[in-house]
């Protein structure tokens, strides 16, 4: 069975062909965007010598840093919410 057709994705662990949920695009959005701040920040942090900086590249990484810990909590709610779909009933 192709995998592109049959809407199934190949799990990464096992290898097998498993109903995974497309991954969305908020999701990689975050994923995105705490990257690029969490590069710019490393940058700023690694040329700067200044304590404007020093700020600014802390500053950049702890945005990073949210942005992950908000991912993973938006990984969590669309679980629970695609449970629910399923199982209306509890």
């Amino acid at each position: 069975m192709d995998a592109g057709t049959t809407g199934l994705r190949t799990h990464p662990l096992g290898g097998k062909e498993a109903n995974l949920p497309p991954v969305s695009t908020t999701g990689w959005v975050i994923v995105c965007l705490a990257s690029l701040s969490a590069i710019a920040g490393a940058v700023v942090l690694a040329l700067g010598g200044g304590i404007a900086t020093v700020v600014a590249g802390s500053v950049l990484l702890g945005l990073a840093a949210i942005a992950l810990v908000a991912l993973v909590f938006l990984v969590v709610g669309e679980g629970e919410d695609r449970d629910r779909t399923r199982h209306p009933r509890g």
